[in-house]
């Protein structure tokens, strides 16, 4: 629902100064920008089901998710589908949206593989580098956070 509603602003951007794993990917994905950190990196978004990504449940599992698996890789697949169309469909066409969707389903790599900013230029992503000051902001954040006993 965040990531829907933040493609609805003329403006939105999405600061990732370390790491936006799947949720987070799809939260900066749906942004008009995106503020990276130098080091900082998205991933895949491809379902995970109790704890394993949706593509390597086969049918016949003794666990019965197959059909769980397929219908949420499914729902998956059509939202990527609509926001890198709505990203990327002006500026690299359908083969750079299917080229964007293979990264971001996570055809090639683990659910956690960094996809750096480089790759998303290539991919012809709006980002900018971040200003330092979000990380050294979420630094405090995180140190503030452990001394309160969290």
């Amino acid at each position: 629902m965040i990531a829907n509603a933040l493609g609805h602003f003329p403006r939105s951007t999405a600061v990732v100064p370390y790491m936006a794993l799947s949720g987070g990917t799809l939260i900066a994905l749906g942004t008009r920008e995106i503020a990276i950190g130098r080091s900082a990196a998205l991933s895949a978004v491809d379902p995970v089901v109790f704890g394993r990504r949706a593509k390597h449940i086969e049918a016949g599992d003794e666990d019965g998710l197959h059909a769980t698996a397929r219908e949420y890789e499914e729902a998956m697949r059509r939202h990527l589908r609509n926001t890198l169309r709505a990203r990327l469909q002006g500026t690299q066409g359908a083969e750079g949206v299917e080229k964007a969707m293979a990264v971001f389903m996570g055809h090639n790599a683990p659910h956690e593989w960094p996809i750096y900013s480089p790759e998303l230029v290539d991919l012809g992503l709006p980002v900018r580098a971040a200003e330092a000051r979000w990380s050294e902001y979420v630094d405090a954040r995180r140190s503030w956070w452990h001394r309160r006993g969290h």
